[in-house]
């Protein structure tokens, strides 16, 4: 029975999220998509990771980099990356909106801070 009730309120909260993204989002019908967490990104454009101190970058918009607060669900399979409109709706980021996760790689460091990593740019480092 709470199998039951856990995949009704999982298939729920992930058509609420489906609802607020812009065109919808054919990934969230899918009810093996299991929704696992929500939170802010922060996607730093043309900068150059080797050189800077990200600690240091926090909430500035020196010289060419640029950054912008994204919105993402985090989903058993997938990663969705968007953008907050004005009207309160998520639009979909062009190109990185939509991560499988089976092509995904997570590195983890321990001895630095947290830091996770989108390359829109398809250059790895």
């Amino acid at each position: 029975m709470h199998d039951e009730v856990s995949e009704t309120e999982n298939i729920r909260n992930n058509l609420a999220i489906e609802r607020i993204i812009v065109g919808g989002c054919d990934i969230l019908l899918d009810v093996n998509q299991v929704f696992i967490r929500k939170g802010c990104v922060i996607q730093v454009l043309n900068s150059d990771r080797s050189k800077t101190n990200r600690v240091a970058r926090m909430g500035s918009f020196r010289g060419i980099d640029k950054e912008i607060l994204r919105q993402c669900y985090l989903f058993s399979n997938h990663m969705l990356v968007c953008t907050r409109t004005s009207g309160g709706k998520l639009s979909l980021v062009d190109t990185i909106g939509k991560i499988p996760l089976a092509e995904a790689t997570l590195i983890e460091d321990p001895t630095e801070q947290f830091q996770f990593t989108v390359d829109d740019t398809g250059e790895s480092n």
